[in-house]
Formats: C-alpha cells, sequence, structure tokens
C-alpha cells in the first residue's frame, strides 16, 4: 500500500495535535511539565554555532527514527508522538501571547522539518499497521510481512532525515535572526 494514507493520517494527526494545544489558554501543571525542558534545552542551544546544528540535527533524527520504530508497537507510539509534538507547537503559539511571531519562530524551518515529522510519522504508522497484520496472520494463519513493510518505508525515511539537515540550519541561523528583527 502506498503511504499516501498514512501521510494524511500522520498529518491530521499533527494538526489535531495542533488544534488542541492552540485550546489551550492557560498553563496547567501538566502543560508546564511539557514546556519547562524545552525551554531548558533551548537555553543549551547557545550560542548558535555549527554545533547547535549538530544537536539539533540529531536529536531530530533520533526523534524520527524512533517514531519509525516505535511502529511496531501497533502506531500506539507513533500517534502519541505526532499528537505531542503538535499540541506543544499550539501551544507555543497559544502562549507567546503573539501568534504572529510564533510562527516567524515556527515556520522558517517548520515548513521543512514538519513534513520530515510527517513522512517519518507516516512509516511508523505503516510499520504499525503490518505489525497488527501480523499478529493477526499468526492467529489466522494468513501472510503479513514487516520485512516489505520496512523495506516500503527506508526511501522515505530517508528523505525525512535529509530534510531534517537543511531544517537544523534553518532554526539555527535563519530563525533566530527572523525573531530578533520582528521582536
Amino acid at each position: 500500500m502506498k503511504l499516501k494514507l498514512y501521510i494524511t493520517i500522520s498529518a491530521a494527526t499533527l494538526i489535531l495535535g495542533i488544534i488542541a494545544g492552540l485550546e489551550t489558554t492557560t498553563l496547567t501543571s501538566e502543560t508546564q511539565q511539557l514546556i519547562e525542558p524545552l525551554r531548558e534545552i533551548a537555553k543549551q542551544y547557545m550560542p548558535y554555532t555549527i554545533k547547535t546544528v549538530m544537536l539539533i540535527l540529531a536529536k531530530n533524527i533520533v526523534a524520527v527514527i524512533v517514531m519509525w520504530l516505535s511502529g511496531t508497537l501497533l502506531t500506539i507510539p507513533t500517534i502519541a508522538s505526532l499528537a505531542l509534538n503538535g499540541y506543544i507547537i499550539g501551544i507555543a503559539i497559544t502562549l507567546t501571547g503573539n501568534p504572529a511571531k510564533a510562527l516567524i519562530a515556527i515556520l522558517p524551518h517548520g515548513v521543512i522539518e514538519l513534513p520530515a515529522v510527517i513522512i517519518a510519522g507516516a512509516c511508523g504508522l505503516r510499520i504499525g499497521v503490518e505489525a497488527a497484520r501480523k499478529i493477526a496472520s499468526i492467529i489466522t494463519h494468513g501472510k503479513a510481512s514487516m520485512k516489505k513493510a520496512f523495506k516500503e518505508t527506508i526511501k522515505p525515511m530517508t528523505v525525512s532525515i535529509t530534510l531534517l539537515i537543511p531544517a537544523a540550519i534553518i532554526e539555527v541561523y535563519v530563525t533566530p535572526t527572523l525573531i530578533a528583527i520582528f521582536s
């Protein structure tokens, strides 16, 4: 099966997470627990150097690979990761008090990074569906192939990881400049 359906589901899950985050109007203790580690991580990325690019790139590569491989757990971690990423984006937009400024901080690298996340999510969903089929095939003596599912998702995952390279560079060098200009 082509990844189009999985890409649609992956994008929809991310968008639903963003909408949920946009609906968050106050910081609850749970929301604060999500945001605070991100603030601490952001502090580690100063000053903006190639080392920062490599740290962001490594973090993002690990995140998309985990999203892909965790699909073997019947898609649940992949869906949760997509929804959580969207939720954090939505919260960031809402809680800045200035949606335009938040979008300036997200969109320059996000137009590349978010498709990479959506592709990785789609690959995780594809693997998860095949894992469910494999379990069902054991019970019903049918056929399912995890190997085929992994082979089908290698190329899209390569695209996903490749997209993260310019996204990290933009996040380190362009985004802070735009934020400074529009602040």
